[in-house]
């Protein structure tokens, strides 16, 4: 990957054109620990948070596109690629209704 493509993704992290992702659910659904969204329950994805969080990005407030060279590519994709939706009126699990 050449450096400019990893300044850009570096900037889409920090700085996201959605910060906040919002879902109505349009079907109840259950999770494995029992848990339950009823229908028409709103779900917020909290964009800029998720990619300022230092559990998961360590030192986060800093601009680093080495995070995504090829040898640290593999944490920063996978936290990239789980925000991509997997379809029309999914949650970020295909499994989901």
């Amino acid at each position: 990957m050449t450096y400019s493509t990893m300044c850009i993704k570096e900037s889409l992290r920090l700085y996201p054109p959605v910060p906040l992702i919002a879902r109505e659910v349009d079907s109840p659904v259950t999770f494995a620990d029992g848990r339950t969204l009823p229908k028409g329950f709103l779900t917020i994805l909290d964009v800029y948070g998720l990619h300022r969080n230092p559990e998961v990005w360590g030192n986060p407030e800093e601009f680093n596109p080495l995070r995504f060279s090829t040898e640290n590519s593999s944490i920063a994709t996978h936290m990239l690629s789980c925000l991509l939706l997997q379809g029309q009126g999914t949650a970020l699990d295909s499994s989901l209704p």
